[in-house]
């Protein structure tokens, strides 16, 4: 079997099919090593995070598993190609780019791109963390105290957190000097809807 992709959850994949018995599976990444946003995301100065790829070496040093890195999928090796040569094939790759907000003014100067995420989901925790979002904000909250906790080198620092606000425009002067939000809020299917309540934050 072919995964495609080395983050943590190809690897607990991999692990939850060598299981199986029988099951020889080859691990592509397009990356010179593996585990993605654990290794290539997270600071060195997040042990706790980074700790769990003791856990996923593991799973690729088994002798039924197969790490095959610098190979990208779709350019080295298209889908068919697998397909001839695998019986299965998982798809299980990251975003290989930003995922872009689509509002005016977020290319400009002062914009920057953050990814933030729960990085140590395992497949059998996934859905009630998904379904109660405990992790994800139990993972958020301990890098947040992390960063409060710093003694802060040169001048003080303030941590604003606003919650239900999508932004709706980069404000601009010479660079990017705040953002335009919208108001959200939960319907009864537990999504976010606009509220047509607009607030404007400095940057």
């Amino acid at each position: 079997m072919a995964v495609i992709g080395s983050g943590p959850a190809d690897v607990y994949a991999t692990q939850a099919l060598t299981r199986q018995g029988g099951v020889v599976v080859d691990v592509f990444d397009g990356l010179p090593c593996p585990f993605g946003l654990v290794r290539y995301g997270v600071a060195p100065d997040h042990p706790k995070i980074r700790s769990i790829t003791g856990s996923l070496h593991a799973v690729l040093d088994q002798p039924n598993v197969r790490f095959l890195r610098n190979v990208q999928v779709g350019f080295d090796l298209t889908l068919p190609d697998l397909h001839r040569h695998y019986d299965a094939v998982l798809v299980a790759n990251g975003a290989a780019v930003d995922r872009r907000l689509g509002i005016p003014g977020e290319d400009l100067a002062g914009s920057f791109d953050v990814m933030v995420d729960a990085l140590d989901l395992k497949l059998d925790d996934a859905g009630q963390a998904m379904a109660t979002s405990q992790v994800i904000v139990s993972r958020h909250l301990e890098v947040l105290a992390d960063w409060a906790q710093r003694t802060p080198q040169d001048r003080s620092r303030r941590l604003h957190l606003h919650f239900w606000l999508r932004p709706v425009r980069a404000l601009v002067e010479a660079q990017v000097s705040g953002v335009k939000w919208e108001r959200m809020q939960n319907d009864d299917g537990r999504n976010a809807q606009p509220t047509g309540h607009i607030s404007s934050q400095d940057a």
